[in-house]
């Protein structure tokens, strides 16, 4: 249980968007053939690139602090 709580804390620091589309490849991705899977994956990877988390996660790693998620 203790293993469980703290990989739950580790993904609660996570970026939110990139979570949701990480879950989403999973969840869905298995259920499809491989190309389809990968077309999916690639969009997925698409919108969080886009995302101002993308942006904050670049700023921090470059100043060397903790990264501010909000979650866009």
């Amino acid at each position: 249980m203790d293993e469980a709580k703290k990989f739950a804390a580790k993904l609660a620091g996570k970026p939110p968007v990139a979570l949701r589309c990480a879950k989403d490849a999973v969840q869905y991705g298995l259920d499809m053939p491989l190309p389809m899977a990968l077309e999916f994956e690639n969009r997925l990877i698409a919108i969080t690139c886009g995302t101002e988390d993308k942006a904050e996660g670049v700023a921090a790693f470059l100043e060397k602090r903790k990264p501010t998620w909000q979650g866009r």
